[in-house]
C-alpha cells in the first residue's frame, strides 16, 4: 500500500495499481452492488464483451469466461473473478449473502478487516 496526497491509499494487485479507501461502498454490502447484472435481472450473456479488457488484469475477455464483480460491478475473466466471498454486513436475519469477488475487491476486504483488527 502506498499513501498519496495524504488522503488517497493505492494498492497493488497483481501488476495494477488501485484506490483504496476505507468508504468505499463495498465494505456496507449485504447483497450485491444495485450496479450488478444480478441486481437489474440480467445476464452475463446479455453483454457484448468483444475487445472489453478484464478490470484486474486487462486481457481481453473470453465471453464463455466472463465474470461480474457482485461487490463493485466490474467484469474481469474466469482468473480475476473466480470466487465466492461472504458480503461484509450481516442480513436483518443475521446470515450472510455471498457473491462472486474479483481480485481488488478481495484485496480490499482482507486489508480493510487487518486494518480494522490491528487498531482495535
Amino acid at each position: 500500500m502506498e499513501r498519496f496526497d495524504g488522503n488517497q491509499t493505492q494498492i497493488k494487485v497483481g501488476e495494477k495499481t488501485f484506490n483504496f479507501a476505507q468508504g468505499d461502498e463495498i465494505f456496507n454490502l449485504s447483497q450485491p452492488t444495485k450496479d450488478c447484472l444480478k441486481a437489474r435481472g440480467l445476464k452475463i450473456k446479455d453483454i457484448d464483451f468483444k475487445g472489453k479488457p478484464c478490470n484486474v488484469c486487462k486481457k481481453e475477455i473470453e465471453p464463455k469466461k466472463a465474470q461480474q464483480c457482485e461487490f463493485c460491478a466490474h467484469f474481469g475473466c474466469g482468473e480475476c473473478v473466480y470466487k465466492q466471498f461472504p458480503f461484509p454486513i450481516e442480513n436483518s436475519d443475521g446470515s450472510r449473502a455471498y457473491g462472486l469477488i474479483c481480485l481488488v475487491c478481495e484485496t480490499k476486504l482482507y486489508i480493510s478487516k487487518f486494518t480494522e483488527d490491528v487498531m482495535r
